[in-house]
């Protein structure tokens, strides 16, 4: 057998060609390509590149019955040669509860037919074999062909639509990272506490989802670790989101959170006043108030010792692996910092809390509470990373294509997963990350979801940096998707910005996934903005996230002047963005006049309060079944929290928002989302 590189660059995903943001075709170099091959660990030998080429080509063909098999449409797929004698073959599941379901007898020449192969003069050929009334979820299946022959298998078994659940037409949402909430005595970072006067707040306003920024743990070896889509590992908490004094009060510790530490008011509000949050040093005091209240719980006799134990033994190695990473590497939390078991009960904690807070948001009205963010990726250096070596590619980083935002493109300095990889173990890694994510949440929103389809590789080869797009197996991931969406009840967003193949559009539409416009985005080939009842249907508006200027910055310009600052744009590209802005603000302009919510159309030199509602309320009439307000632009906030492509440059992931008195607030709130619930009724 010859190797042959087309064969091998399919079967792991390595893409030759790619339309850009504008729509023009680009090549991916050959030397690009064969430098992405030997990254995942298929070496330039002839011998290793047969063998791996017979791997993914042909010996799925050879055996049967797959190790693993992910189920659509109800049909499970097995291979036989064309030539076999077998008549019959049985079915028999093993539902994943122990329950045995019915066994099925066909004949086999009663199947379908969907595929074909030849090797060595032989033609094997690919059957389907109905599974109907086998109840979605991961079970075990023998197929025994004319009781002489029997092979084993496991199978999701998976729904075609990801869960949508009952509730209006139009509904409204509040987008906000959590950490820079001031709305509480927190200990200089916004906390579950937060949260939970934030929903107690919004809730009776018409709010029905708080979409949160992602909650996962950090890496703490790593000085500059605060990015919340830079994580350890997508699968944890950062336990820098418990709520102190509410833990005490939970857990029975009768002296409360302020006695725990020496100076603990002196510090906490230090920490608390700054309006840049110093993570580190809101680490080293918070790990160690969370340390006294472990050690003064564990000196207790208390039964909530065997409730996080009981989680511990529930969450099994993964938990443990996690636990004694965090011993290694993790600098806080003085001598309790040295047992896993602390860092278990941090976990136990945050989880707990969590859960409570969506709990509290569907009490209090809301149809869907919690929106969740499901980071692309997680460092190197982590835990998820460190732990799971044979799954992510080395000496690659994911990014993105250059784009209007930046134009070299972005590496942001996270490994990707290997396809193959992935698939040789099951998916095991992408239903874990799944299932975490969905803990605690009505819905999850997932960054960057083209991931899920392929991924952007920056890799540097000898003749310098480039990058090239890396297929996935998309239709076993929306797939398992859809089956962990319905069995956790939990709504599916797709982040899709930016360079977005239709056919993806496409999937998400099939399997009942939500887009995520952007407000700003929201415009036709000329830059002009839609009209509101143009506007998608199929996706979540968001005014604006954490990638985006906040309204009144973008109405002044000065995303464009900060990315010219940091030499993400060049002055003629700046000259450019600022030209079409204009204009750009001047059919917004027109099209609030044409909709009745702005008076004239002169040009507004500052964007007035008035203004933002004017806009909110356009966002309000648009087609899309959710609109969502980012909490940074209702309190007037002008400077980004992130800036794309920055790292040191800017102070990212860090700016507070100011402190915030709701009951002062309350009354103009209510003003808003009384109009905007009108507005929406309307459209």
């Amino acid at each position: 057998m010859d190797v042959n590189l087309d064969t091998l660059y399919y079967h792991l995903g390595i893409a030759g060609d790619y339309l850009d943001y504008r729509g023009q075709p680009r090549q991916i170099p050959n030397t690009v390509r064969e430098h992405a091959l030997q990254l995942m660990g298929v070496s330039a030998d002839d011998g290793a590149r047969r063998d791996q080429q017979y791997q993914l080509d042909i010996a799925p063909w050879l055996y049967p019955l797959p190790a693993f098999s992910v189920v659509r449409d109800c049909t499970l797929s097995f291979c036989l040669p064309a030539e076999h004698q077998y008549r019959r073959v049985v079915c028999r599941v093993e539902l994943e509860l122990g329950a045995e379901y019915r066994t099925q007898d066909f004949a086999i020449e009663s199947l379908k037919i969907t595929g074909d192969y030849q090797y060595r003069d032989i033609t094997y050929l690919r059957y389907q074999l109905p599974l109907e009334g086998v109840a979605i979820g991961y079970h075990r299946v023998w197929l025994i062909l004319d009781d002489t022959r029997t092979y084993v298998g496991d199978i999701a078994v998976c729904p075609d639509r990801c869960f949508v659940g009952e509730q209006a037409q139009k509904n409204l949402g509040l987008n906000v990272q959590l950490y820079t909430l001031r709305l509480t005595q927190n200990l200089g970072m916004g906390d579950f506490a937060d949260l939970r006067a934030l929903i107690q707040q919004v809730a009776p306003l018409g709010v029905d989802l708080i979409g949160l920024n992602p909650l996962a743990a950090l890496a703490w070896q790593d000085e500059h670790s605060k990015s919340p889509y830079a994580p350890s590992d997508r699968r944890f908490l950062n336990p820098l989101y418990i709520d102190v004094e509410g833990a005490c009060e939970a857990l029975g510790i009768e002296q409360g959170v302020a006695a725990l530490v020496p100076d603990f008011e002196f510090c906490a509000q230090r920490l608390r006043a700054t309006s840049s949050l110093e993570w580190r040093e809101v680490a080293a005091f918070k790990y160690t108030v969370l340390a006294a209240l472990y050690e003064e719980l564990v000196a207790q006799d208390s039964g909530w010792r065997d409730h996080w134990r009981d989680f511990m033994d529930q969450n099994g190695a993964l938990l443990q692996s996690f636990c004694d990473f965090e011993v290694q590497f993790n600098p806080f939390g003085g001598t309790c910092r040295e047992e896993a078991e602390f860092h278990g009960f941090l976990q136990w904690l945050a989880t707990q809390q969590l859960e409570a807070c969506q709990v509290f948001a569907i009490e209090q009205g809301m149809s869907v509470g919690l929106m969740a963010d499901l980071p692309v990726a997680s460092v190197g250096s982590g835990h998820e990373v460190a732990t799971n070596s044979d799954l992510f590619v080395q000496n690659a980083d994911i990014g993105a294509p250059p784009d209007p935002f930046s134009d070299t493109g972005q590496n942001w300095g996270m490994p990707p997963l290997n396809p193959s990889a992935l698939r040789a173990r099951h998916y095991d890694h992408f239903i874990s990350l799944l299932r975490s994510a969905m803990r605690g949440a009505g819905a999850l929103r997932l960054d960057h979801a083209m991931w899920l389809q392929r991924v952007w590789w920056c890799v540097q080869t000898d003749e310098g940096p480039s990058g090239l797009y890396v297929y996935q197996n998309v239709g076993d991931m929306l797939a398992l998707l859809a089956l962990e969406s319905q069995r956790n009840q939990c709504q599916i967003i797709a982040e899709d910005l930016g360079v977005v193949p239709d056919d993806f559009r496409a999937m998400m539409h099939n399997y009942a996934m939500l887009g995520n416009a952007l407000f700003y985005f929201a415009t036709d080939g000329a830059d002009r903005f839609l009209p509101a009842e143009a506007q998608r249907d199929d996706a979540v508006l968001m005014v604006a996230n954490h990638d985006v200027p906040p309204l009144r910055a973008w109405w002044l310009g000065s995303d464009i002047e900060q990315r010219l600052q940091y030499g993400l744009i060049d002055r003629d590209s700046a000259d450019l963005q600022r030209q079409v802005r204009t204009e750009q603000k001047k059919d917004l302009i027109q099209r609030l006049q044409g909709h009745g919510l702005w008076p004239d159309l002169e040009l507004p030199k500052s964007c007035s309060e008035a203004l933002c509602l004017a806009i909110y309320r356009f966002c309000a009439r648009a087609a899309s079944p959710w609109v969502i307000l980012q909490l940074d632009d209702l309190v007037g906030v002008d400077t980004p929290v992130n800036i794309p492509g920055t790292f040191l440059e800017y102070d990212n992931w860090s700016r507070k928002l100011p402190g915030l008195d709701l009951s002062l607030l309350q009354p103009a709130w209510s003003i808003l989302f009384e109009q905007l619930v009108s507005d929406r009724a309307a459209a």
